[in-house]
């Protein structure tokens, strides 16, 4: 599943999206997040995150296919 949040402030939303359409990997693009904390997403794990309070980039993995945090910050 790919969405363009523009800013991360409700993962609930994200969550339910997921679990209606059965993803198991969410992309997420525009996501202004500064920290991994603010991708907190129920049975998800941050896969690959490029965070940027402007920008940014996240990839999450549902724990059922495992993942690895792999973190690119730009400033």
């Amino acid at each position: 599943m790919q969405l363009n949040t523009e800013e991360v402030n409700n993962t609930s939303v994200i969550e339910q999206l997921a679990y209606k359409n059965e993803a198991f990997n969410i992309i997420l693009q525009e996501a202004h997040c500064k920290t991994a904390d603010q991708l907190v997403i129920p049975n998800f794990s941050p896969g690959r995150l490029v965070l940027n309070r402007r920008h940014g980039f996240a990839t999450c993995v549902h724990e059922r296919l495992g993942s690895s945090l792999v973190d690119h910050s730009l400033e």
